[in-house]
């Protein structure tokens, strides 16, 4: 089974989805993170900050269940 996971930033799927996106990795699908923008205007401060730090969370959530975000 594939699995296309959509999030308009990078932490949507790990906050919205994650429990059941780990189940069927458990399951044997292939999964895919699609993300729409860089979330640099979702907070306050530098927006390339957030950009970069969302990012790195989105990846390392993402890392978790063996899946690179796009």
């Amino acid at each position: 089974m594939k699995i296309l996971a959509l999030g308009a930033h990078p932490d949507d799927i790990e906050i919205f989805m994650f429990g059941t996106l780990a189940a069927y990795a458990a399951q044997g699908a292939k999964l895919t993170f699609a993300i729409a923008t860089d979330g640099a205007k979702g907070g306050k401060g530098d927006p390339a900050a957030l950009a970069r730090i969302r990012r790195e969370e989105a990846a390392e959530a993402a890392g978790l269940l063996g899946v690179e975000p796009r």
